[in-house]
């Protein structure tokens, strides 16, 4: 059997390249997504500050 079989070698590439791509593309989609939580809960503090700073402490 000859190792170097063009259209193997071109189909184990291609695979790989796939692989790679798709651990690329899920390790940024997890990241973005860790990202979106946290900046989230970020704006979620700075909300409940600023309401609390403006509707309760100052006097109507």
């Amino acid at each position: 059997m000859n190792i170097w079989n063009h259209d193997l070698v071109i189909e184990r590439c291609r695979s790989f390249i796939r692989f790679l791509l798709w651990m690329v593309l899920s390790t940024h989609a997890a990241m973005v997504a860790v990202f979106s939580v946290m900046m989230l809960f970020q704006f979620l503090r700075f909300a409940w500050a600023w309401a609390q700073r403006v509707l309760f402490d100052e006097p109507w």
